[in-house]
């Protein structure tokens, strides 16, 4: 029942989420697909279960997915060892909403992980552009890291209030991925390492663990 905006041709542009709604109820609305719902908001998907995690009251939700170049997209990048794209470098045609479409990262988001570049800047070809935190620490992942020469993440020592869920994020990593990186050799437990806190999911500081399952520690 909210508020629509309409672009230049009249084709319904963006939508202000009221009370109640569901994700199956825009795409109802406006005939389109919860995948198609999904790239316009950059977002890996939608859904109504419970808690609804996309929809926020007042939020402003895309409802188009804008045209980008042909070449967009088309330049090369580097996977980390569980298959997710981690680092990619532009080609002419790239912007952040072609970036954004394709890897399912915000604006924002590429701007917090890359801060050389100038928001509203157009990105030069031949940019390696980061697809996750990496470098840059966030709450409840404080702690370095090592990395092989395609600077693809291989451990991480921990810091004292790291959660489990946002060690794995800040690599682009599920959880399950960090708990099989570090698996115990008699397979008793779902993962060896330490915590102070296992209901939250903190870890005990000053821990090596694998970010690879590729190259597991196994204790």
């Amino acid at each position: 029942m909210g508020q629509v905006t309409l672009d230049a041709s009249g084709v319904p542009e963006n939508y202000t989420v009221v009370q109640d709604d569901t994700t199956e109820g825009i795409q109802l609305r406006f005939g389109i697909s919860a995948q198609h719902l999904a790239k316009a908001n950059k977002v890996s998907g939608v859904h109504t279960v419970g808690v609804n995690y996309f929809l926020h009251l007042e939020d402003v939700v895309a409802l188009q997915v804008k045209p980008v170049d042909i070449n967009s997209g088309t330049g090369p990048t580097v996977k980390n060892h569980e298959g997710a794209p981690i680092f990619y470098t532009t080609v002419d045609g790239d912007t952040f909403d072609s970036l954004g479409y394709q890897f399912r990262i915000s604006t924002e988001a590429l701007l917090r992980y890359n801060r050389f570049l100038p928001q509203g800047s157009t990105i030069p070809a031949g940019t390696k552009i980061a697809l996750m935190p990496n470098e840059l620490t966030i709450r409840g992942a404080q702690g370095p890291f090592t990395a092989d020469s395609n600077d693809v993440p291989l451990s991480y020592t921990t810091a004292a209030g790291d959660i489990d869920s946002q060690v794995a994020a800040r690599f682009n990593l599920e959880i399950v991925q960090l708990l099989h990186a570090n698996r115990p050799l008699d397979n008793s437990t779902p993962a060896w390492f330490a915590y102070t806190d296992h209901p939250s999911g903190e870890l005990q500081a000053n821990q090596t663990i694998s970010l690879s399952g590729e190259h597991p520690i196994q204790k």
